[in-house]
């Protein structure tokens, strides 16, 4: 991936995606953010995956569990200031 990053434009998508993550850090109100692995359009819900090492394995989750973890988590105190990686299995 790190190559993929370098001989693309995706180190500009990347410096730019920081920089927004940066600024709701900074800012004084709780907030959420989960990185989700590759996306895909199954329709089967596997089981959501979290890590925080940057490495979720496999890397693909489905749009479906990515939006049903969004809502399950929207009110919990869970999962607020740490950015979890989210992938499927």
């Amino acid at each position: 991936m790190k190559l993929l990053v370098k001989l693309t434009n995706f180190k500009v998508i990347f410096v730019d995606h920081n920089a927004q993550e940066d600024l709701i850090r900074a800012s004084e109100t709780d907030w959420k953010i989960a990185r989700p692995a590759g996306l895909n359009d199954n329709d089967t819900l596997g089981t959501s995956v979290v890590s925080y090492d940057r490495s979720p394995k496999p890397f693909q989750i489905s749009r479906k569990l990515l939006a049903k973890f969004f809502i399950d988590n929207l009110y919990s105190e869970g999962f607020v200031l740490p950015i979890p990686m989210l992938s499927e299995r």
